[in-house]
């Protein structure tokens, strides 16, 4: 075992860089059982593993595509609490990476049931992928070939209390607990704690585990809340009088526009109309005149769909409003314009 020579606690397994069918396996190994030994179940330390092999081969000194070290961490200073994480030190940044793997997993996704997945190491490995590495092209990164060897080693081994590490934030790594080591409301009120100097085990645990329970609740009320919030962001943007006369520009210059086309496509032919609720209504005028009808159409319609599609100021509440502002718009624009050359002789 090699000791961590600044951060975390405990001791850490040996690095090793010989690679076997292209993986570093006895760091990957090694990486799973630290996990284990830090309140992780076989699958879920299997399938972690198996990720991991994807991302960097077990290789602590991996760097690559804009990320760095045995997860990729993207950019390496978002590594936490140590770092940096690659300093040529194979040892030193290994045992740094694991510290803040458990970091990482604490505060990156639903660390509770990640540490308790059963079954499917490789099932594991694609719940680790897509809920805390997040690749672009999902599961890219799972190795499940990786995953099930290590699964296989895993068999029979008994989690080694020397590995068992403190996370960044000084609150254990998770000595078996599945609400140990969690961020969220459980994770400030554990913070407290430890800061007034006590020691947050035994019956002390438990009842901050109850706590961790609270903050569950406390997001699935969250969750519940967040469509009755869009609903009012919604209903807040159509209370906006600048919003309406943009939706009724938008159904002006719709109609317009399409009144314009109708007539370009129809000069030189007859007069048409169309009927709406038992009434006719001219849409071409037919002949030489559906030119400049149509011209006008296009214009307009195109006009205000550009009003429509752009933000008004919240000063914008009425027709005239609207026309002031234009005008103030057009004489703007009319000054930015460069000045005549003076005639020479």
């Amino acid at each position: 075992m090699a000791r961590n020579p600044g951060g975390g606690g405990g001791s850490f397994p040996r690095y090793s860089g010989t690679y076997s069918g292209g993986y570093q396996m006895q760091n990957l190994l090694s990486v799973a059982e630290f996990l284990r030994s830090n309140g992780y179940s076989r699958s879920a330390a299997a399938g972690i593993a198996g990720a991991i092999a994807g991302e960097s081969s077990g290789d602590p000194e991996a760097v690559g595509s804009g990320g760095a070290g045995l997860i990729g961490w993207t950019p390496p200073s978002k590594a936490s609490p140590i770092s940096p994480i690659v300093t040529g030190s194979p040892q030193a940044d290994f045992n740094a990476q694991l510290t803040d793997l458990l970091e990482y997993n604490n505060t990156n996704g639903p660390i509770r049931q990640l540490k308790n997945l059963s079954g499917d190491p490789v099932a594991a490995s694609e719940f680790y992928s897509q809920n805390f590495e997040r690749p672009l092209v999902t599961n890219s990164d799972v190795r499940a070939n990786v995953a099930h060897s290590i699964y296989q080693q895993l068999g029979g081994y008994k989690a080694d209390a020397a590995y068992t590490q403190y996370t960044g934030t000084g609150k254990p790594g998770g000595g078996g607990s599945s609400s140990g080591g969690g961020g969220g409301l459980f994770g400030w009120v554990q913070d407290i704690w430890s800061g007034l100097g006590h020691d947050v085990s035994g019956a002390e645990h438990a009842a901050l585990g109850d706590v961790s329970g609270v903050s569950d609740v406390a997001q699935a009320m969250v969750g519940l809340a967040a469509p009755f919030v869009t609903i009012a962001h919604a209903v807040d943007w159509f209370m906006s009088p600048s919003h309406w006369i943009r939706i009724f520009c938008g159904l002006g210059g719709t109609v317009m526009l399409g009144i314009g086309v109708w007539n370009l496509s129809h000069v030189g032919g007859q007069a048409a109309s169309v009927t709406v609720m038992g009434s006719s209504i001219p849409a071409s005028t037919g002949g030489s005149i559906a030119l400049p009808v149509g011209i006008l159409g296009v214009g307009l319609g195109g006009a205000l769909l550009f009003i429509a599609f752009h933000n008004l100021p919240a000063s914008v509440k009425t027709f005239p409003d609207f026309l002031a502002y234009l005008q103030v718009e057009i004489q703007k624009e009319h000054s930015k314009a460069p000045a005549p050359e003076a005639a020479t002789a």
